[in-house]
Parts: structure tokens; sequence; C-alpha cells
């Protein structure tokens, strides 16, 4: 076994991957262990034989069922074989293994999605949450599926546990902002903005944005104040001077939009 070991370890740290492989096929043959399994997958997928790949790695599982690994490297596999309905078992699988394993979760939401199951998407991904995973991404996603569904209120719960986990994350922020407005809570989106107004003083769509709303609530002293503060951050900015343009326009003031 020793021998078979260095052997292995030589023709592989000099590239002879066909002679190491049946050199491990050998070695798994003389002592079975789920180590060489996995390696000899390995090995299989850099010589692009996926199904060779497969098939070692159901057997590291057999040896031991809870090793996250095969099951990782079986997912991505199915996945490149166009394989859903069989990654979506290896994702489920990591999962259960290992609850606080994010990536398999957003993995395995995004097979869902992909096949159209999106009721098993919301409900893994709720899950994910249940199990105390606390990504912003998690928050997001099942936020933007409310929405999609039509749940504001689920939508927004979930929003707004990602800007607790996220507070300064301006995608959050955006977000929230639309859900404020679907529900036409002006105020809410108004506020939103201004506190984002003051993380990022410098960046003009803000006050693009919160003017727009200011606008659309037919606010027009607070929209003209808010546009004549961007001009104080950026002068040159013509964006600000054309929306000027259209409020005065709107008002009756043709002489001032001109200008």
């Amino acid at each position: 076994v020793e021998l078979l070991r260095d052997l292995f370890g030589l023709q592989k740290q000099l590239r002879l991957r066909a002679e190491a492989t049946e050199t491990l096929r050998v070695l798994m043959r003389v002592s079975p262990d789920p180590a060489w399994s996995r390696e000899l997958a390995a090995m299989c997928m850099e010589q692009g034989q996926s199904d060779d790949a497969i098939v070692m790695l159901q057997r590291a599982l057999a040896e031991n069922p809870q090793d996250p690994s095969p099951h990782q490297a079986l997912a991505r596999l199915y996945q490149q074989k166009n394989m859903p309905e069989k990654a979506i078992e290896s994702l489920r699988a990591l999962v259960q293994i290992d609850p606080n394993d994010l990536e398999s979760h957003l993995a395995l939401g995004q097979l869902y999605h992909q096949l159209g199951r999106i009721d098993d998407q919301i409900e893994s991904l709720a899950h994910a949450i249940e199990l105390g995973a606390s990504d912003p991404r998690l928050f997001l996603e099942l936020g933007d599926l409310y929405r999609q569904r039509g749940k504001t209120e689920d939508a927004q719960a979930m929003l707004q546990q990602a800007k607790q986990a996220a507070p300064d994350d301006p995608t959050v922020s955006k977000r929230l902002i639309d859900i404020f407005l679907c529900a036409n809570d002006h105020a809410a989106a108004i506020g939103e903005l201004e506190a984002m107004r003051q993380q990022d003083p410098e960046n003009i769509e803000n006050y693009l944005t919160l003017a727009r709303i200011y606008h659309g609530q037919s606010m027009f002293d607070e929209a003209m104040q808010v546009l004549e503060q961007a001009l104080t951050v950026a002068p040159g900015q013509i964006q600000v001077r054309i929306e000027q343009a259209k409020l005065l326009i709107e008002a009756n003031r043709a002489a001032d939009a001109v200008d």
C-alpha cells in the first residue's frame, strides 16, 4: 500500500494522469478508503470522464454519507450534465448536513427557479432563514419572490430583515423604496431616501429619485428644494437642471424653465 501511495504521488506530481488514475484504481482495490474515491473522482473530472467521476463520488458517499465534499462535487457535475433533479437531491442532502451552508441554499433556490418551481424555491429559502441563516442575500431573494407573488407585506418584512443584516447596503435600501412605492407608502420611501442621502451625500441619483417622489405627490416646493441641494453638490449636473425645468413648466413658470 505504501509503495502504491508513493507511486501515485510521483505520477501525479509528474502529471502522468492516465498512469496515476490506474494506480489509484489498484490502490482502491487493495485499501478501500473514501478519500481514494474522492481523489479518483477529481482525476476523472480533470480528464472529462464525468460518468466515472459520478460513480466514484457515489461510492464515496456510500462509505461516508455525511461527508459534504462528494455532495458538492455531485451537484456541480449534475448541473454540468443538465440533470437538475439530481443536482437538487445533492443540494438538499448538503443543507441537511450543514444547515448554515448559504451557497447551497442559494444554489438550490436557483435550480428550483430554473425549473419554474417557485413555491419550492420560496419554501427552501424560508427554511434556510428558519434554520438561522442571516445573510442579506437570502432576505433579498425571498423578498423579490414574495413581491412577484403580490405578497407586499411579506416582501417588506424580508427586506426589513435584510436592512437589519446590512444597514449600509444601498441595494437593500433601493429594494425597500420600490416596495414602499408599490404599497403607496410614500412617507416611508421618502424616509429611506433621506437616510440614503445622509449616507452618500454625493450620490445625485438619490436626490433625483427623492425629487421625483415629491413631484409625484404634488409637493413642488419640496422637490425644488431637493434639486437645489443637488446642485450644491454637483453644480454642473445637467439632469438636475432638466428636472428643475420640468417642474417649472408644470408650475406655469415657462420663463424660469427656459433659464
